[in-house]
């Protein structure tokens, strides 16, 4: 980093331009659970006075990739440019890959009593790992706004594919939701409140050896806050099968609901049917806690 100019102790007319570059490899040193690589490269200028400096400017980022421990999902070559205008800076032209799809973000951060927050991301096609053994491919549209003490995330999520592994019932699935999340800052997530709609198309689809011809609809809003978050809405699924405490089902009708803002936690209403040694086994699965069970000879 190479700095020259004048910067008076008292009063304006500061006058310093800045030039440089950074490896991000030097993230690593902030946590041994980030891995990160890439290049920014620095050019601006500072005025006005020490307690309210004016940057005029760029940050530009060359081929980055960063990743977290705790996140399935990282970024890698990343591309694009931070312009520096006064007390803002705009994200221009941001691209990077993303679970083998394509990331775009813009916007803009401002000091403005404060931090104040004005992004956007844009994912196409983007695989997300929800939990061991079960992943999602979608598009989306996310924006985070507000400040750092009070900010919110919002848009809609898009499934396109939805994949599970073949070890992996839906009975374990659902037992492995998720209800508190501790990635990150408490302090930032706390501060963090979620408005995200996760919908299903006609064209989704379910991948896996436990489920075929599955049909389902989903339409799902993530809220609460991002440390404790919470899930409103339902599955349904139609017709197809599935695999549930390890045996092959029919599914004859099903809905799994969502009505706590507080927590994810799933209520089933499921009606299967299998064969077992000739026998027609009709089993009714209701809110995780009860199930009724017929049977007739075939």
């Amino acid at each position: 980093l190479q700095l020259s100019g004048t910067a008076p102790l008292h009063g304006d007319g500061m006058n310093v331009e800045a030039h440089g570059t950074a490896n991000l490899a030097f993230l690593r040193s902030l946590s041994p659970d980030i891995d990160s690589s890439g290049s920014v490269t620095l050019a601006a200028t500072v005025r006005g006075a020490l307690t309210n400096p004016r940057v005029a400017g760029q940050i530009e980022l060359r081929n980055g990739a960063l990743s977290y421990a705790d996140f399935a999902t990282g970024l890698a070559n990343a591309n694009g440019t931070i312009q520096f205008n006064g007390n803002a800076a705009t994200v221009r032209n941001l691209t990077a890959e993303s679970g083998g799809g394509k990331l775009t973000v813009s916007g803009f951060v401002a000091l403005r009593d404060g931090i104040r927050l004005g992004l956007r991301a844009n994912a196409s096609k983007v695989r997300l790992r929800l939990q061991p053994g079960v992943s999602a491919v979608a598009d989306g549209n996310v924006n985070w706004t507000g400040t750092l003490q009070n900010n919110l995330l919002a848009g809609t999520v898009n499934l396109d594919t939805v994949n599970y592994a073949p070890q992996t019932d839906l009975a374990s699935i659902l037992s492995q939701a998720p209800t508190v999340v501790t990635i990150g800052e408490p302090s930032l997530l706390d501060n963090m409140r979620l408005d995200v709609r996760i919908k299903s198309l006609a064209s989704t689809t379910v991948q896996s050896s436990l489920a075929e011809n599955l049909n389902f609809d989903a339409d799902l809003q993530l809220r609460g806050a991002a440390s404790h978050p919470g899930m409103l809405g339902r599955i349904t699924c139609s017709e197809g099968h599935l695999v549930l405490f390890g045996s092959t089902y029919t599914v004859d009708s099903g809905i799994i609901g969502f009505y706590n803002v507080a927590r994810i936690e799933p209520r089933l209403d499921l009606n299967l049917e299998t064969q077992a040694k000739g026998v027609t086994v009709s089993l009714r699965v209701t809110d995780r806690k009860s199930t009724r069970l017929n049977s007739s000879h075939a």
